[in-house]
């Protein structure tokens, strides 16, 4: 359609927003009053071009002026025209009934293009005479408010139907329609023109306060993340009304006259150039209506736009509606896919429990092909020949992009297949490596399953392998496990190396081979001291089995690797250090090595081992006191006594290393307290090394004596 036609019904409304009034005051230049036909027509000037192909007037501000064209007599003229000229014609030549039946078919958009079609439907239909045929048409839309008194038939429909803004003529989607004040507005133009509530100033002349509740106001949704809705207030008429206060003479009469004359009865003079009286009350009452029936209707075209979409793609994808004449012949891309190898991911597709996102269905390109102009009724008035040629088009151009959507659902595909394996295989590895770790002394280091299930030759027959069906089935494994876990910890050993140098440098002069052991070489878990007090340091090889070390962290889903997603969610373990929380403490291994040069030892090749051997008490002198007595420790204490006590006060650490003959007594003494410690019914850390019952050193040497000692003693004696 014309945009100047167009143009020509809206812009006697958008004339109007400088009026001072709550509803748009259409103003004209003459005083001329019109005929009855004019009065409802309105909207015929001299810019449209007539059937014929000439122009009356020319239009101002052309870009530049075309070259006459010479053209030889008795030839036609060479000029382009658009559309088919003269093609309604003959539309008002046929039987009045049956033109009216099928007008009275119609909806009001559907009418108002007819009249910017060509002069002739245009005088048809803007007249008064045809009025019963614009209620005939709005009839069709339910719920759809009566034509208010100030606007003609066209004019609503344009109002209510219309796409365009009625103050850039911009034809854009994102369109607030104003009803009380009877005119369309883009984002861009309102604003300029409007301004949101809680930007309006509530100070002003106390008079006018009242005056201003009634200024034309707009709620607007808000879309996005935070969506919300905001009410407007149009800013034009409130600087106007501000102006006009200002210029007053008596402003006390001048704010009267504007509040009677809003409150009472407005007076409006429409573009024909009659005048309606109307109450404020009414074309609120009417605006509030449309409202609700704008939304209504808006939600119900979105319904029937997501259903012609679903029945398209219904039809593109699966073929469904159509009668497959020719098997021979795929006729949806399901069919076109399974032919070129993509059989799996379609068959994949039916499933119950994929018909959601990420299928075919939901492609975003084959649903913006499908978003197309092409109507419902279009597609099946059509001859079945022209619909299966159309989809075998859409077909054809969608299939280089399809290649690209298929190939990442495949690798999605067989995530899914491997996830639904492993949650039936790894159950049966986690009993495997737990009847092996059962065979391993407590005090032993025995690796748990999340490092034996990231071993190669492990996780090749857990992923590859189609014959694991049953525990019998991981015996190739079952032999394996002590060489594999050896494997591991070595590994692990090495990554624990790293560490350390990544600290201390390559070149410490300390031996790979007995860095681990060293009395100065202590690691820190972050999960277990999130702060910045490391309170317990981890020292080799307790690090290796560190329960923080193997656990999974908060967000399982957010795993990378579908395997570990999968072992983290089945057993609850990880492999070591998969999460990062062991670390190299630099500051106690800065105080340790303190604390063995202190015993007369050398920090670079002294053991562990050879310090508990040595067993040295050192004092802490500033923690001396005459109340409780002289603060001792063991050297392995000594870390944790300086993050608790030293490292926020006052007070520095100074240690001093203790004779033999009173070390010798504290020793006794410690070693006192740990036995009373150990012997405590609510103590549980001690361990049977037969078959790792827990409890403290009571009920565990009463467990060893009526389980192991007993027996072996009496079949012993039945023996002789």
């Amino acid at each position: 359609m014309s945009r100047r036609s167009e143009r020509q019904v809206v812009s006697k409304t958008a004339a109007t927003t400088s009026g001072g009034s709550a509803l748009i005051d259409l103003t004209f230049s003459d005083d001329v009053p019109p005929s009855d036909d004019e009065e409802f027509q309105g909207t015929v000037n001299e810019e449209e071009d007539p059937e014929d192909g000439t122009s009356k007037k020319k239009s101002a501000g052309t870009k530049r002026k075309r070259t006459e064209r010479k053209t030889v007599q008795g030839q036609p003229s060479n000029k382009k025209v658009r559309g088919k000229r003269g093609s309604l014609k003959d539309l008002l030549e046929m039987n009045i009934d049956v033109l009216y039946e099928i007008f009275g078919c119609l909806n009001p958009i559907d009418l108002l293009h007819l009249a910017w079609a060509c002069d002739m439907t245009r005088t048809f239909l803007m007249t008064k005479s045809s009025k019963s045929l614009w209620k005939a048409a709005r009839s069709n839309i339910p719920g759809l408010p009566e034509c208010p008194e100030d606007l003609s038939e066209p004019q609503y429909a344009n109002l209510a139907f219309g796409k365009g803004c009625h103050f850039c003529l911009r034809n854009v989607s994102n369109v607030h329609i104003v009803w009380t004040a009877r005119f369309r507005i883009c984002a861009k133009c309102m604003e300029n023109r409007f301004s949101p509530m809680r930007h309006r100033s509530h100070y002003g002349p106390p008079h006018m306060l009242n005056l201003r509740t009634l200024i034309p106001k707009i709620m607007v949704t808000r879309s996005g993340r935070r969506a919300r809705q905001e009410e407007f207030y149009y800013y034009d008429m409130d600087r106007q009304w501000e102006r006009d206060y200002a210029a007053a003479q008596n402003k006390t009469e001048w704010v009267q006259t504007q509040v009677v004359k809003q409150q009472a009865i407005i007076t409006v003079r429409t573009f024909l150039k009659y005048f309606c009286a109307f109450s404020l009350t009414v074309v609120y009452q009417h605006s509030d209506a449309c409202v609700v029936w704008y939304n209504r209707y808006q939600a119900q075209l979105e319904e029937e736009k997501a259903s012609l979409v679903q029945s398209r793609v219904n039809m593109y994808v699966f073929g469904y509606l159509l009668s497959r004449a020719n098997g021979s012949v795929p006729l949806s891309i399901a069919d076109r896919l399974r032919s070129i190898g993509w059989e799996a991911e379609i068959d994949d597709m039916h499933t119950s429990d994929r018909r959601s996102n990420g299928t075919l269905d939901s492609y975003p390109i084959l649903l913006k092909a499908c978003q197309k102009d092409l109507t419902e009724r279009g597609m099946f008035l059509t001859t079945r020949l022209y619909i299966v040629s159309y989809i075998a088009l859409v077909i054809q151009n969608l299939l280089p992009t399809l290649d690209g959507f298929m190939k990442k659902y495949r690798k999605e595909r067989l995530i899914r297949d491997r996830e639904k394996l492993l949650q039936t295989r790894i159950p049966m590895l986690n009993d495997v490596v737990k009847t092996y770790r059962s065979t391993i002394r407590p005090d032993a280091v025995a690796l748990d399953i999340g490092d034996i299930f990231g071993h190669p030759e492990v996780m090749d027959l857990m992923i590859n392998s189609p014959d694991v069906l049953e525990p019998v089935h991981l015996d190739p494994i079952r032999s394996k496990l002590p060489e594999i876990a050896l494997q591991l910890q070595l590994d692990i050993e090495n990554r624990l190396i790293k560490l350390v140098e990544a600290t201390c440098g390559r070149d410490h002069g300390v031996d790979r081979n007995t860095l681990l052991n060293l009395a100065t070489t202590s690691f820190s878990c972050n999960f277990c001291n999130p702060g910045t007090i490391i309170l317990d340091s981890i020292r080799y090889p307790r690090v290796l089995v560190h329960d923080c070390a193997i656990k999974p962290g908060w967000n399982i889903d957010g795993e990378k690797d579908s395997e570990y997603k999968v072992l983290a969610k089945v057993t609850g373990r990880t492999p070591w250090n998969k999460q990062g929380r062991i670390s190299f403490s630099e500051e106690a291994h800065k105080i340790l090595c303190e604390v063995v040069t202190l015993c007369g030892f050398d920090p670079a090749t002294t053991t562990a081992a050879r310090m508990d051997e040595a067993d040295p008490i050192l004092e802490c002198l500033p923690c001396n006191d005459q109340h409780t007595g002289r603060f001792t420790m063991r050297w392995t204490a000594v870390h944790h006594h300086m993050q608790t006590v030293h490292r926020y006060s006052n007070k520095q650490m100074e240690l001093d290393l203790l004779p033999d003959e009173e070390a010798g007594l504290i020793r006794i003494r410690m070693d006192e307290d740990n036995a009373r410690k150990r012997a405590k019914q609510s103590y549980s850390d001690l361990v049977c090394a037969y078959c790792r019952q827990t409890g403290n050193s009571v009920s565990l040497r009463r467990h060893i004596k009526n389980e192991y000692v007993f027996p072996l003693l009496v079949s012993a004696w039945k023996s002789c």
